[in-house]
């Protein structure tokens, strides 16, 4: 399976994509199988450190970094010349976006400026009484106890994506990617209640209806 769709016009984002299948390599129309050399504007962090881990039904047990760790590691990351910052509300149960936010708005001006931050739609967090999961989560035990619903639906990107901003405390992001259709906590192949998450993503009114043909070829390895 591939985990990410990029939502924007310039197409998949592949730092290190090494799960990705062979049928999505070899058709991919912007890849070259040419070695070069990564400038550090080449590399994406993965905000997923960043943050503890969501619990036991999430993305691990992890423990806390804090806050002030994830504004040191992001502003050496800028320091050091690195641009692009991958996030999603998975990562953590939403708490990723958070601390990355924090970490953004301890930026100077000039040093948010050429930021990209990417993030991630397909799975809505939401409180345990039902409340969205946009404000500051508080302890561990709070943040695990955030419920993960699935829905790869244009609404849910809305929906997602929304919650997503309020979370980093910022206006817009870059890129908009799928994540992990068709295999995830939520929903597994061979389970008796599988959904084809793909399908509803690029079909009527999924997420990315209308997406080139070879993204539904290499979507579903």
């Amino acid at each position: 399976q591939i985990s990410d769709f990029d939502a924007a016009t310039r197409g998949p984002t592949l730092p290190s994509r090494s799960h990705l299948c062979t049928p999505f390599m070899a058709d991919a129309p912007f890849l070259s199988p040419h070695p070069r050399a990564l400038a550090p504007s080449d590399i994406v962090l993965g905000a997923i450190w960043i943050a503890p881990g969501g619990g036991e039904q999430g993305d691990g047990t992890r423990g806390d970094p804090g806050q002030d760790n994830a504004t040191a590691t992001v502003s050496a990351a800028i320091a050091h010349g690195v641009r692009e910052f991958d996030t999603a509300p998975w990562y953590g149960a939403g708490a990723s976006e958070e601390r990355l936010g924090g970490a953004i708005a301890a930026l100077s001006e000039e040093q948010r400026q050429p930021l990209q931050v990417g993030t991630k739609a397909g799975r809505l967090y939401t409180e345990a009484d039902g409340r969205e999961a946009t404000g500051p989560f508080g302890d561990l035990h709070a943040l695990r106890t955030r419920v993960c619903t699935n829905d790869y639906s244009a609404a849910g990107a809305r929906r997602s994506l929304a919650a997503s901003l309020a979370r980093l405390g910022v206006p817009r992001v870059t890129t908009l990617r799928i994540h992990d259709p068709n295999d995830n906590s939520n929903n597994r192949r061979g389970d008796p209640h599988f959904a084809d998450e793909v399908a509803e993503a690029l079909g009527e009114g999924g997420m990315a209806e209308g997406l080139p043909t070879w993204w539904t070829k290499s979507a579903d390895c």
